[in-house]
């Protein structure tokens, strides 16, 4: 993937790049790459109905914000290994429990 691509760079420059992923936890192949991939250096999962997500139309969708109907997972990923990067995904997993004002 590109995003493997530009932290092997990284990693090979000796420069820290850092990639937050958030995505729905499914059986798509892309999501196992990502959990695998040799530059993870943390994950979580949030579990479905206990955390909130905005829909991508927020200028149309008055409700905007809904309980999240499946896991979610939370990745770091990073080009060297960076202290704080547990803390970090713990962080985002936390934000998204807590439901966004209107």
């Amino acid at each position: 993937t590109a995003c493997e691509t530009s932290l092997a760079r990284a990693s090979a420059a000796k420069r820290i790049l850092v990639f937050v992923i958030i995505i729905p936890e499914t059986d798509w192949a892309g999501h196992t790459a990502l959990l695998e991939s040799r530059f993870k250096r943390a994950d979580r999962s949030a579990p479905s109905g206990q955390h909130f997500y905005t829909v991508g139309n927020q200028h149309t969708n008055s409700q905007q914000c809904y309980p999240a109907s499946r896991n979610t997972t939370i990745i770091v990923l990073a080009s060297q290994l960076v202290t704080g990067a547990a803390r970090l995904a713990g962080r985002v997993k936390e934000v998204f429990r807590e439901r966004p004002p209107p």
